[in-house]
């Protein structure tokens, strides 16, 4: 039973560890009378994917900014090695969903968008992962 718990432990250690995806927030500059867009990167290395319907991005509640849904690009359609006789919509490549928000006050904000996705390269899918990412946002007047 120990041996399996260990392994166990390990297992997902590694997985989690070698989880080679990146998420990136550009930095965006706008003003208190002009509605922006944030940019949230997805950094996908060659050969590896993301399933678009394991992924969300979702900017926490925040009194600086009011925010629009994110807009997300079609991705493309991959048979699905769980079911074959099934397809799923993939991110193949580095791929940017948007936010539109309008700033509510100047200066230098900081929002905080949490993205969850997964990916995976050929037959090995990584853990699905949830991080909190601070965006970087000037408001001029």
């Amino acid at each position: 039973m120990q041996t399996l718990f260990w392994f166990s432990f390990m297992w997902n250690s590694i997985a989690q560890a070698a989880n080679p995806f990146r998420v990136e927030i550009l930095p965006t500059t706008t003003s208190i009378e002009q509605p922006a867009v944030i940019q949230v990167v997805f950094v996908i290395p060659e050969g590896h994917h993301l399933y678009v319907d394991m992924l969300s991005v979702q900017p926490l509640p925040s009194a600086e900014f009011a925010f629009q849904s994110a807009k997300f690009p079609t991705g493309k359609l991959k048979v699905d090695p769980a079911s074959p006789e099934q397809m799923r919509e993939v991110y193949p490549e580095t791929t940017t969903v948007t936010i539109s928000m309008k700033a509510m006050q100047i200066g230098i904000l900081s929002p905080k968008i949490e993205v969850h996705y997964q990916g995976c390269k050929k037959g090995l899918c990584y853990m699905p992962k949830t991080e909190i990412i601070e965006a970087s946002v000037i408001v001029n007047k």
